[in-house]
């Protein structure tokens, strides 16, 4: 297990690393890692690695992690503005985390992160995040600059205070502010009975309607029991409609009782000039 001295040796470390572009750091379960010891490692990372395009951050069970912590990153992100490429978070079960924190990381991603194009955002189990941080993609005065993203990952699984008013919210945020998006990547399993056809279909079909570059979309809709086969024969229909060189389509429903399996099989056949498709 990592400890306390060995986070401070990582943070005085990253001062020697001047020229690198690439870097995943793994603390995964790392208990000894709370806001100070993230303020610290974000501190070094922004103030020293002027270079760096991609950064992949683990802290999946980091319990101690807070909102405090997300805010801190979001601020020393402004040292950083021109390299950043691409940003991975994972921020598995932090349960501390709620829409404070990544309203407040969005924000200052959105600001200082000109030239970001890839971003992911895995925050499955943090059952403290709400709408608001859907809500976030529709507030035309802050979310601006994020609208150079080409790829957009965001995993709010297994929390039930996401609901279809949430999801619309975002649908409509992204298809006016990111245009660009050429894969979108969205988990919203295990989401309780908030997420209906509505939500599935503003995700699924308003997003498909205006995002023109989507290429590649992944959507996972996992024991949402309130879809039906009804929605996704619409998904399915605005994509051979509008998206007629898309790539790649997964479609994961597993556990959507009212989806009937034959319609299911109608319906991947009627997908099937896409060159990869998944619909599970």
């Amino acid at each position: 297990m990592i400890g306390k001295e060995s986070l401070n040796s990582l943070s005085l470390g990253i001062k020697n690393m001047t020229n690198i572009k690439r870097l995943s750091l793994n603390f995964w379960k790392c208990y000894s890692l709370d806001d100070n010891g993230f303020r610290k490692l974000s501190q070094n990372l922004f103030h020293h690695l002027l270079r760096l395009e991609q950064l992949t951050i683990n802290c999946e069970l980091c319990t101690y992690i807070t909102d405090h912590a997300l805010a801190t990153f979001s601020k020393d992100l402004s040292k950083n503005v021109l390299s950043l490429r691409s940003l991975t978070l994972i921020f598995i079960k932090c349960d501390k985390i709620s829409d404070k924190g990544t309203i407040a990381l969005l924000t200052g991603l959105d600001r200082y992160s000109i030239n970001l194009q890839k971003l992911s955002l895995n925050l499955s189990g943090c059952y403290k995040v709400t709408d608001r941080t859907l809500r976030f993609f529709n507030n035309g005065s802050e979310c601006h600059r994020l609208g150079n993203l080409e790829q957009l990952t965001l995993n709010l699984s297994w929390n039930n205070q996401i609901t279809d008013k949430g999801m619309e919210e975002f649908a409509e945020g992204i298809s006016h502010y990111c245009s660009k998006l050429n894969l979108l990547n969205l988990n919203f399993s295990a989401c309780g009975n908030g997420i209906s056809d509505i939500g599935f279909l503003a995700v699924g079909s308003k997003t498909v309607q205006s995002l023109k570059k989507l290429e590649k979309i992944f959507l996972n809709f996992g024991s949402c029991f309130k879809i039906t086969s009804q929605a996704l024969e619409k998904v399915a229909e605005d994509i051979k409609i509008y998206l007629p060189n898309m790539k790649h389509l997964k479609l994961s429903l597993i556990g959507c009782s009212k989806i009937d399996a034959a319609k299911k099989k109608e319906i991947k056949l009627s997908l099937k000039d896409i060159p990869v498709l998944e619909l599970i």
